[in-house]
């Protein structure tokens, strides 16, 4: 029984080993932001090919085609060019502008696929802009749905208020859509991360405890279970429990 407990751990320790690996892989494949000259210099070019097709889109349709295109544009472009990553950003600003979240999602990722930028803050910051300039009710219906999937690829334990907002705007997109079972599941969630705050905070006051009495064990099995049971964190979080007051996590 112990040697296939042991050999379990060894697997799910090796799974992660390997999934960390892929992933600092892939984000050493993806291009660095440009610089400032260079983004200006692309800025200009995508001023004199979209600019009058964008002064013309009076609609949000029309300014979400507008992006689309420039989407479009940018996907023929090498990757990792400058003129790319601009094409991106500023077909995520035209449709945040014009409260359209799945297209603005969708440069946001395609951004996040190819540059070096924090994906996850990046999806979150453009569904909170476009949440703000959503007016019509089927845009508001796709920023409930959009929030319900960015809160459930949240993977960042340590950070919970951007996720809330987005848990915050999405239930309030949703209640206007009238689309009552979003509502409920963007409560459920928000209530996960609250949850998840709580705990965060006790984890904080019990490194407080345990730097007067490090062996102090209740301090520990709050410590413990936070890092394993919330962050993931079984490297940091083991020892903790070790020296906790649970029988069976100690054992």
């Amino acid at each position: 029984m112990r040697w296939s407990y042991r050999f379990v751990l060894g697997g799910v320790f090796s799974t992660l080993l390997l999934l960390a690996a892929a992933g600092h892989l892939n984000a050493q494949q993806k291009a660095p932001v440009p610089n400032a000259a260079a983004v200006e210099a692309a800025q200009k070019a995508a001023s004199e090919l979209f600019g009058s097709r964008f002064r013309s889109a009076k609609t949000p349709a029309d300014k979400a085609a507008v992006a689309a295109e420039m989407i479009d544009a940018a996907l023929k472009l090498e990757d990792g060019l400058a003129d790319q990553y601009v094409l991106l950003k500023i077909a995520r600003e035209i449709a945040v502008g014009a409260g359209e979240a799945a297209t603005a999602l969708q440069a946001a990722e395609k951004q996040a696929e190819r540059f070096d930028v924090p994906a996850a803050k990046l999806k979150a910051e453009t569904l909170l802009a476009a949440a703000r300039e959503a007016r019509a009710t089927p845009q508001q219906k796709a920023v409930a749905e959009a929030a319900l999937q960015v809160v459930k690829d949240w993977a960042d334990a340590s950070e919970v208020e951007l996720p809330l907002s987005v848990c915050e705007a999405g239930r309030s997109a949703a209640q206007k859509a009238r689309q009552f079972e979003l509502v409920k599941e963007l409560a459920a969630k928000a209530d996960d991360l609250k949850k998840q705050r709580k705990a965060a905070q006790e984890y904080r006051e019990a490194l407080a405890v345990m730097q007067d009495d490090p062996v102090e064990p209740a301090a520990n099995l709050t410590a413990g279970r936070y890092l394993c049971f919330v962050v993931g964190d079984w490297e940091r979080g083991v020892p903790y429990l070790a020296l906790g007051t649970d029988a069976g996590l100690k054992a």
